[in-house]
């Protein structure tokens, strides 16, 4: 599973998910995008597969596509949608991103 979470709280977000998971930190693995205020979270563990997991948890459940755009920058050439998200403020970053997806997911 991939979650998109704000940069900022990055630490406290690996707590909570490995409080309310059961799981050890080892499980989550934590990661820089281009984006100053999104990181990325990965859980190892393949059994925690569903949204009622992170019901109570800040952060955006993405695929893997998503996930490697955010990371790296060509592939972002080809999702067009993540354009604008090089405009805005850090700051905004997660906020922006958050609607970009349900835009997105709404549109595909």
């Amino acid at each position: 599973m991939k979650l998109a979470i704000r940069s900022s709280r990055n630490e406290e977000i690996k707590i909570k998910l490995s409080s309310q998971l059961g799981l050890s930190s080892n499980y989550i693995a934590c990661s820089n995008t281009n984006y100053l205020a999104v990181s990325l979270l990965s859980i190892k563990d393949t059994s925690i597969t569903t949204v009622k997991s992170i019901r109570n948890i800040e952060a955006l459940q993405i695929d893997e596509t998503i996930a490697r755009a955010l990371e790296n920058p060509e592939e972002i050439k080809r999702m067009s949608f993540f354009n604008s998200l090089k405009s805005v403020a850090p700051v905004e970053q997660y906020k922006h991103l958050n609607q970009l997806l349900y835009t997105y997911r709404n549109n595909v």
